[in-house]
């Protein structure tokens, strides 16, 4: 049975600001340090036998914070970086019409929307994610794995390992910066 654990990266000045950004690559901010500190400090006791990180900024220095109490190689995987929100990168979310109804529909299996903007469809990203987390979960086979990502790559890592709800939708499987959630296999 192989043992993963899964971080959300410690808060950027762009989630304090509420803006969507999935492939711009920022760093985290103070408050993010913090949480990245709080996440090692749960984990310093697991002896993983691998870890793995997004190759964005955010979570990278979230992974070598909490690296700090195993001294891993942190292998980089581009495949397990956030969702590209295109033309929204950046962008206020206040700013966005409609965005409630948007970031729920956005999150919808059965909708599946193909964006025409940028905005990477649900479907790509979970194909993505998926692929990249059997490929891991194969090649560590019994072992204790600690993956850093981002929250869409989140939502989905719960999918696979819990389904995909009733109504496609998994806009609830959301997860707040520094939070760990654990899964077997």
């Amino acid at each position: 049975m192989t043992t993963i654990y899964f971080v959300r990266h410690g808060q950027t000045d762009y989630n304090f600001e509420r803006c969507l950004y999935g492939s711009t690559d920022v760093p985290i901010n103070t408050t993010g340090e913090a949480q990245a500190e709080s996440a090692a400090l749960k984990l310093k006791e697991i002896k993983f036998d691998k870890i793995y990180c997004s190759t964005m900024k955010r979570a990278q220095q979230t992974c070598a914070i909490i690296n700090q109490f195993h001294n891993l190689e942190i292998i980089s995987n581009k495949d397990i970086v956030e969702r590209a929100y295109g033309e929204y990168e950046g962008v206020l979310e206040s700013s966005i019409p409609n965005i409630q109804k948007w970031k729920l529909d956005s999150w919808s299996f059965a909708l599946n929307i193909e964006y025409e903007n940028g905005v990477e469809n649900i479907t790509h990203l979970k194909d993505r994610v998926w692929k990249a987390l059997e490929q891991i979960i194969k090649d560590n086979d019994g072992k204790t794995i600690l993956i850093v990502a981002h929250c869409g790559v989140g939502r989905v890592l719960r999918a696979y390992f819990n389904g995909i709800p009733e109504d496609g939708n998994i806009n609830s499987y959301r997860l707040a910066n520094g939070d760990i959630w654990k899964y077997t296999k």
